[in-house]
């Protein structure tokens, strides 16, 4: 953290403390800053040289008109140039060189200003590259004006000489005090550099024995100041604000006007005094850019780590900094997010999570450590005060030692409270579970006893309640058979299923399969429709004396009969399901089973593990044939709920003729 001292000086040169200062009274204030600042340049300038060899009243005026409100500008422009104008007068100028000088710089501060804050009454910043490309952009456009109106002013005034000695030293001049001057009024906000307060007394000190002996050197014909950018780049770097730029102008006025035995620190002997100013102006302008840009890299560095900080901070997720030092884990650091979950920090690691949990951290945090891993995977871990986090531990710092050599390493644990979200989930599960009792218990327990003939059925859901459900009713004459098929998986297909086997046992035994579904139809399509589902529904009656067929098909087209010799023959209905249109009607169809024969019928989770449902049929045919019993075959279809691929139910019966 920087010094109060930094702070403090970084406030009081805020441009935004002077928006706040009444209008009028502001405005009189820069304008003295204007005409203080433009003295001096004119009067201290090299011996022989009859223009400024740089001219920060040209930055300032363009600083002023960046914070000042845009509806203001012409009037601070008005105010600025009488400022100029004074100036000059004062440092000797003569009233009608004044007078073109003011205008000159007034239209290169009109032009500048307008390029750098464009439409917007924010104060533009200095912290990307393209932030500088603006600023170079605008003080050359500015310094084209100042050619084009002071060059024709001099000229008419003062003759085509005149104006070009002044567009040979004036270009470089007023470049430089745009460039150098101007960033001082940008917004360099808040944003805290690496610096403290002991470092920044050592490089004012540095700078100023720099500056020191830049001095003796250039008494002794030595041009040393380009040794000046050493301190100078380094308050750029660790510090920047708006006293390092304050620092940075001192400097560049005492090299562009202290004259040393009547040279500049910059002069070098045998030089004529123009060359020697170009000199000066060629220093002001590379050192100027070379700590700009140094100053604009490290405020965007800086920037961005604060950004990441401001979004770590308010992110929903958990951050704690974890470190381990010679063996014991410590907490030193956590986010808002953390602190709800974790509570305060600088305690140890096993003081938030369970054993198993603080072992999990620190095992983790050893393999990425020792691995190319970044990221130690992820984990649930739970808190003292049973919290269910899901977390991942990256490593923040490599291994390093404290003052007194002991090992150091410093990690990011990254976590989210997952606890009501897995407490919601092990509740539906239970209710899952609950009814998928409530279903099983629904389905029949044995197949009954039929003397002639082999019965098998299995109903294994995809998930724990499935649509699917088959039922058995047999009396002296009948057996009756049922298999339905509700779309969907899970609960809600589960209750409709429990509805629709419910009506199907509740059919009369008398009726023949097709008027039965119509019944059943009737008693549960209002369910459906506000369920927004259907269900298939094929339900047949076996004469055991003589295994007379007789069926409908509600949509479901999965039943067959496997001979004990020849080929299979499908059962196949045209009728729609039950629930797609109201009122419809289901035909009685009949066949026969002969001794050997078996009726097969699946539900539509088989066909996953087929191509097409006349593979699934054929399969199930073969399967019938090579199979000694009916719960062999049922077993071997049923099997293919665990193929890959098969994700729904797989409901199978089998009944064989003996």
């Amino acid at each position: 953290m920087r010094s109060g001292v930094v702070e403090l000086a970084d406030e009081l040169l805020s441009p935004a403390r002077l928006r706040g200062t009444p209008g009028v009274v502001a405005l009189v204030l820069a304008a003295v800053v204007v005409l203080v600042v433009s003295i001096p340049a004119i009067v201290l300038r090299p011996e022989g040289v009859d223009w400024a060899i740089w001219a920060p009243a040209s930055g300032v005026a363009v600083g002023v008109c960046l914070w000042a409100p845009r509806r203001r500008l012409p009037v601070v422009l008005i105010v600025l140039g009488l400022a100029i104008v004074a100036g000059q007068l004062l440092a000797g100028r003569e009233i009608t060189l004044a007078v073109i000088l003011g205008a000159a710089t007034v239209a290169e501060v009109a032009v500048a200003a307008l390029i750098v804050r464009g439409r917007r009454e924010d104060l533009p910043q200095l912290v990307r590259a393209a932030d500088l490309a603006v600023l170079l952009g605008a003080a050359l456009a500015g310094v084209a004006a100042l050619l084009v109106v002071g060059g024709a002013g001099i000229a008419i005034a003062y003759g085509l000489p005149e104006a070009v000695d002044f567009a040979r030293v004036s270009p470089l001049a007023h470049l430089g005090g745009l460039l150098v001057v101007t960033p001082l009024f940008f917004d360099l906000g808040r944003t805290r550099l690496a610096g403290h307060g002991v470092e920044l007394v050592l490089q004012w000190l540095s700078t100023a024995g720099v500056l020191a002996l830049t001095v003796l050197a250039a008494a002794e014909g030595l041009p040393l100041a380009f040794v000046l950018l050493g301190p100078l780049v380094w308050g750029a770097v660790r510090f920047g604000g708006r006293q390092f730029l304050v620092q940075f102008l001192l400097v560049l006025a005492l090299v562009a006007t202290t004259p040393t035995g009547g040279r500049s620190l910059i002069a070098v002997d045998g030089l004529p005094p123009s060359s020697s100013a170009v000199m000066v102006q060629l220093f002001l302008l590379s050192s100027g850019a070379v700590v700009i840009a140094a100053l604009a890299l490290a405020t965007s560095n800086r920037r961005l780590v604060r950004l990441s900080r401001s979004a770590i901070q308010a992110s929903l997720t958990g951050f704690a900094e974890v470190r381990v030092r010679g063996g014991r884990w410590t907490v030193v650091a956590v986010n808002d997010a953390a602190r709800l979950i974790l509570g305060a920090a600088a305690q140890p690691l096993d003081r938030f999570l369970t054993p198993e949990s603080a072992r999990w951290v620190e095992e983790t945090a050893q393999r990425v450590s020792t691995a190319d891993d970044t990221l130690g995977g992820v984990e649930r871990l739970t808190t003292r005060l049973d919290r269910i986090l899901q977390a991942t531990i990256a490593p923040l710092v490599d291994l390093s030692r404290d003052r007194r050599g002991i090992d150091e390493r410093t990690y990011s644990l990254q976590f989210s409270d997952i606890t009501d979200s897995v407490r919601v989930a092990q509740a539906e599960e239970a209710e899952r579970q609950r009814a998928a009792e409530v279903q099983r218990a629904l389905l029949p327990v044995l197949a009954p006893v039929v003397a002639g003939w082999d019965l098998a059925a299995a109903c294994r859901p995809s998930r724990e309640v499935g649509g699917d459900f088959y039922a058995w009713q047999a009396d002296d004459d009948t057996l009756s058979v049922s298999l339905g098929d509700v779309m969907g998986k899970g609960l809600g297909a589960g209750v409709m299923a429990a509805s629709l086997q419910m009506a199907v046992s509740l059919r009369d035994r008398r009726a023949e399969p097709g008027p039965v579904i119509e019944s059943v139809a009737a008693a549960i399509t209002d369910d459906m429709e506000r369920a927004s589902t259907f269900a298939t529904l094929f339900l047949a009656d076996v004469g055991i004396a003589d295994g007379s067929l007789r069926f409908a098909d509600a949509g479901h087209g999965l039943a067959l009969i496997a001979p004990a010799r020849g080929e299979p023959r499908r059962l196949a209905g045209h009728d729609l399901p039950i629930g797609v249109l109201r009122d419809s009607e289901w035909s009685t169809l009949r066949d026969a089973l002969a001794p050997g024969d078996a009726l097969i019928v699946l539900s539509d989770g088989v066909l996953d593990a087929f191509s097409g449902p006349l593979e699934a049929l054929d399969e199930a045919a073969r399967v019938a044939q090579r199979c000694a019993t009916a719960q062999e075959a049922v077993e071997r279809l049923s099997a293919l709920a665990e193929a890959p691929g098969v994700v729904d139910d797989v409901t199978v019966v089998v009944v064989r003729r003996l």
